[in-house]
């Protein structure tokens, strides 16, 4: 795995221990320093060409979708498909795309909820008009 790419240990666990198909989050470079991804058009055309490429390479299929404004996109395969995706020039950063932990935030004093208050009944005021 190319030492310049930022990679998610959950995924390369899940990648040497999968039996089958793998999905991960794949960040592309942007083009130049100045930009942390690449434009949303950018984006959606190196995707297609990084991904064809390494389909046309091993002869794997690959679904995958594009968030073309977070310059990333999804994709699941075979290990061997997202080793070589990881592989490629123009990806920065990869992570799983399951994670093995909760997003639950546990809480730091567990404690009973309050009673509940009784609802306040509220009488509606309607006033008549005189004729």
């Amino acid at each position: 795995m190319p030492a310049d790419v930022d990679i998610d240990p959950e995924l390369i666990r899940q990648l040497d221990e999968a039996p089958g198909e793998v999905a991960a989050v794949l960040r592309l470079r942007g083009e130049n320093a100045s930009e942390i991804v690449p434009s949303p058009e950018r984006t959606e055309e190196l995707t297609h060409q990084v991904v064809g490429r390494v389909k046309k390479k091993l002869g794997a299929e690959a679904r995958y979708n594009v968030f073309k404004n977070l310059g990333s996109f999804v994709v699941s395969g075979g290990p061997q498909l997202i080793r070589e995706l990881i592989a490629q020039p123009e990806v920065v950063a990869a992570v799983a795309n399951e994670q093995p932990s909760s997003p639950m935030i546990e809480p730091v004093r567990k404690a009973p909820a309050p009673p509940a208050r009784p609802a306040r009944v509220t009488k509606s005021r309607s006033r008549r008009r005189a004729k």
